[in-house]
């Protein structure tokens, strides 16, 4: 099941991204590290209701933070479309659940809700080298538009984008 998050459900989430970061940090991965994503980052996602959980008999598994692009977010990185868009970040599943369509519901999630929404655009990026996340956004359907450097952050990422179908966004 999905639902909005709560605050009670970050101490679980940040418990799922301590080994998630182990795990990027062995994959050479540097997308999460020691300053992100924090607890402040989901608190803050909690407080626009964009932060989603996946429970499993009760348990939260996994997570995404869905936001909508307000003030185009990648507008200082690259020239991203300027249509009406949901963005999809800091998406995690417990690794004892993995390979289970999760993070998949997640993200059909996020389409579902930006249909719903009147919101037929996704933003995404993810970096470089997190192979996971690359294969997730190629397997459902996402366009690799460019790769990128966030100020400040040294590391390369893949940029993506997804047209829903359905009304042309105003």
């Amino acid at each position: 099941m999905i639902r909005i998050a709560v605050e009670e459900d970050v101490s679980t989430i940040m418990d799922i991204v301590s080994k998630i970061k182990e795990e990027m940090n062995r994959a050479n991965n540097p997308q999460w590290d020691v300053a992100y994503p924090l607890a402040c980052h989901f608190l803050e996602d909690i407080k626009q209701k964009a932060l989603y959980v996946y429970e499993y008999e009760k348990k939260v598994v996994g997570f995404i933070t869905i936001l909508e692009d307000v003030e185009d977010e990648y507008i200082s990185v690259l020239e991203s479309s300027k249509d009406r868009a949901f963005i999809v970040h800091r998406l995690g599943v417990e690794a004892s659940f993995r390979k289970m369509g999760i993070a998949q519901n997640l993200m059909q999630y996020a389409e579902d809700l930006a249909r719903k929404s009147n919101v037929y655009l996704i933003k995404a990026d993810t970096e470089f080298s997190n192979v996971k996340m690359n294969h997730l956004f190629n397997k459902m359907g996402y366009r690799k538009i460019t790769t990128f450097v966030w100020p400040n952050v040294d590391s390369t990422f893949n940029y993506y984008e997804k047209r829903l179908g359905g009304e042309k966004n105003v």
